[in-house]
């Protein structure tokens, strides 16, 4: 058995505490969150919609329904103005949720956008499927043989 004295195995200790604080500095999320807040700040978004609490969100600091939200953006379509990408992201009072995941989708089905939104770490997009392309599109295979 080796034995270090007492200041030799300190500084081990605090070496291998710097080595697992550098290696959680450099991990994938926080450059992610980087890369989300450069986009921002670039305008690569066009409109940032937050998550907030029982499905509601919160746009330019009022709190609107799903259904409040799908009525803006008809006003949007109308006036000539919708965006081309939306960030969906939480609050500090909730995080995106699978409801409001769902009532995006469907507003970007409808008025043909894109949503991205954070999922452990990762930049993704909600790129959705009308049940009528998909179900005619199977159809059309089968038949075209």
């Amino acid at each position: 058995m080796i034995r270090l004295p007492r200041c030799r195995s300190a500084v081990v200790v605090m070496l291998m505490l710097t080595a697992v604080f550098a290696l959680a500095a450099c991990s994938s999320n926080v450059k992610t969150q980087k890369a989300v807040a450069q986009a921002k700040a670039n305008g690569k978004f066009d409109m940032v919609v937050q998550a907030y609490k029982d499905g509601q969100f919160k746009l330019d600091g009022a709190i609107l329904s799903g259904v409040d939200l799908g009525s803006h953006f008809a006003y949007l379509n109308d006036q000539g103005r919708l965006p081309d990408s939306v960030l969906l992201e939480p609050t500090d009072d909730s995080d995106v949720k699978s409801v409001h995941l769902r009532y995006m989708a469907t507003i970007a089905d409808t008025y043909h956008f894109k949503v991205y939104y954070m999922d452990d770490g990762e930049l993704r997009v909600i790129m959705p499927r009308s049940a009528d392309k998909t179900a005619s599109g199977d159809k059309d295979d089968s038949d075209s043989n």
